[in-house]
């Protein structure tokens, strides 16, 4: 399959290229810097780090995709798009819905606030208390938002980035520990960070799924080391190069998480792909 997966992003990026035309990713990012949106992003960030304002943990609930169900519950860790994301390559970032966010105050603190706790050395004490807070009352009882109609607790999910990525080993070894402490909740995270990942391929616990994301333009040398650990993946294609890769699952992106049983957060799925839509 790795062959099969190669020669379908290399004719993804080709015809790519020929319709918009190509620019490199350390060209795009540049401009991306010089841009409204992230002058918005390293404004507060600026001011935060000069005690000018406010930083705290936030996490959603939901979004568009990842809806609550009477089985599921979801709690959203995200930081900035691009800033953090040592790896992103020229599509991904082109492509990123996440950064049109930031015209937003309220999107823009969110994120920016997470980024700067997730570098403090008491980052994961702090999350793993903002996790059990969220999900639980000061009497121990489960918040209705996690709670079933029999009053158990249901299913839980930590969606590490809906925007960003890790940008560093050492923070990927944070998320480590977070979920590391709750062994009976699912943490899952799409990443281009491959190099992080493969450094602490022993110190993952078996609740945190990372789900490597390919793009057309992904390095052929990070699709081949996805291989060789059996990483599980995800891709977007066109219709015509479905039938070619033999997935695990083929997602309906559109349907929403709820709908599918969050099927990324599961280990023994390792090959998921779904059809890039015109």
């Amino acid at each position: 399959m790795l062959n099969i997966i190669i020669t379908v992003l290399a004719a993804m990026l080709k015809k790519e290229t020929e319709k918009n035309g190509f620019m490199a990713a350390a060209e795009r990012r540049a401009a991306f810097m010089k841009s409204v949106l992230a002058n918005n992003v390293m404004t507060l960030y600026k001011r935060i780090k000069k005690g000018l304002a406010i930083s705290c943990i936030s996490m959603q609930r939901k979004n568009k995709k990842m809806q609550p169900t009477e089985k599921i519950g979801f709690l959203i860790f995200s930081i900035p798009a691009v800033i953090t994301c040592p790896f992103a390559t020229s599509l991904c970032m082109k492509y990123c819905y996440a950064k049109s966010g930031y015209r937003y105050d309220s999107i823009c603190k969110s994120h920016v606030r997470n980024w700067i706790e997730s570098q403090k050395s008491d980052f994961v004490q702090n999350c793993i208390n903002y996790i059990h807070n969220a999900i639980y009352c000061k009497n121990g009882n489960i918040r209705k938002d996690f709670q079933r109609k029999d009053g158990t607790l249901k299913d839980i999910c930590i969606r590490i980035h809906e925007s960003g990525d890790f940008y560093s080993s050492e923070y990927f070894r944070k998320w480590c520990d977070i979920a590391r402490t709750y062994p009976d909740f699912t943490f899952y995270a799409y990443t281009k960070s491959v190099p992080y990942v493969i450094e602490n391929l022993d110190y993952i616990p078996k609740n945190f799924i990372v789900r490597i994301s390919f793009f057309p333009d992904t390095p052929t040398e990070y699709v081949k080391l996805t291989f060789k650990y059996h990483l599980p993946f995800y891709m977007a294609m066109e219709h015509e190069n479905m039938k070619d890769v033999k997935a695990n699952f083929v997602c309906d992106c559109a349907a929403g998480c709820g709908k599918c049983g969050n099927m990324c957060s599961k280990t023994e799925k390792k090959v998921i792909t779904t059809e890039l839509k015109k």
